[in-house]
């Protein structure tokens, strides 16, 4: 039971950490987009 508790906190932890880089992933994305947007003015 305790190996299923810890897994599953595990888990949720690594959830956490991927939901975290995709966000900073995504945003300096959009970071890298506006800038070439504003360099084309």
């Amino acid at each position: 039971m305790r190996a299923d508790r810890n897994k599953r906190t595990i888990v949720e932890e690594l959830g956490r950490e991927v939901r975290q880089l995709i966000t900073s992933t995504t945003e300096q994305v959009a970071q890298l987009e506006l800038l070439d947007s504003l360099e084309r003015l």
